[in-house]
């Protein structure tokens, strides 16, 4: 898959490749750092290459400029069928130009394009700065009955029926 963000020609939307993942590691943003501190041992690109392999299929990489600066996926629940386990990571770069606007408006459609198929999507996120953008994407979320490795508050988020929930979005489609 491969969309050109129609903003701006620079941002580009495609399918993502290992080498991303490594590319990325080192340099994702500190609250990306911070969350997987939270949630596992691994390291931020033992954490990346996890999150992509455990998506084939269904992980995206995002370039400005031809160089990755998101990832994001969804992995199948491991025990819940029909569960997806959706999730994105990034590099500070998602901070320059007009990327987080293009965010807000291609969000939606993106997500629904990765979780096609699934009934259900949950994970659990240690970001709370992140919750305005999650409910803005249709989550719910709730604390979570067991905080984060080092004793941080962690959030469940959830969505029922991800492919029908999405209404019509305003803003133009991407170009395939």
């Amino acid at each position: 898959m491969y969309w050109q963000v129609n903003d701006d020609p620079q941002i580009v939307v495609r399918d993502a490749h290992y080498g991303d993942a490594l590319l990325m590691g080192e340099h994702l943003r500190e609250s990306d750092r911070r969350e997987i501190a939270a949630l596992s041992d691994e390291s931020p690109t033992q954490a990346l290459v996890t999150s992509y392999l455990s998506s084939q299929g269904r992980c995206y990489t995002v370039t400005m400029d031809g160089m990755p600066v998101l990832m994001a996926g969804c992995a199948v629940h491991p025990t819940e069928p029909g569960t997806g386990v959706p999730w994105m990571l990034g590099t500070d770069l998602i901070y320059k130009r007009p990327f987080p606007s293009i965010m807000l408006a291609y969000g939606r459609e993106v997500l629904a394009k990765l979780t096609e198929g699934f009934d259900r999507l949950i994970n659990i996120t240690a970001d709370l700065d992140h919750q305005e953008w999650l409910r803005g994407l249709g989550f719910v979320l709730m604390p979570c009955e067991h905080p984060g490795r080092n004793g941080e508050p962690l959030l469940v988020f959830t969505k029922e029926n991800p492919s029908c929930a999405f209404p019509p979005s305003p803003s133009p489609p991407l170009v395939p």
